[in-house]
């Protein structure tokens, strides 16, 4: 499997948009995963989705950095 250093940026988005696809809910700048999985859910702070989130219900919990190492 190659690596993609895109997708530990938004590990959350890469895993709904991608191969957990179909245990997502929602469509578009918003997904999260369906009742019975995770209780939480990845944005980062400038997508528009972060303010719909809120309106849903959702609150900021915790705010990460996350950084991301390669080989060059």
């Amino acid at each position: 499997m190659a690596y993609d250093p895109a997708v530990l940026e938004h590990v959350f988005w890469a895993a709904l948009s991608g191969p957990h696809a179909a245990f997502a809910s929602g469509s578009g700048a918003a997904r999260r995963y369906v009742a019975g999985f995770s209780p939480f859910l990845h944005v980062m702070h400038d997508n528009p989705a972060h303010q719909l989130y809120q309106r849903m219900g959702f609150r900021d919990f915790r705010h990460t950095v996350v950084r991301v190492l390669a080989r060059t």
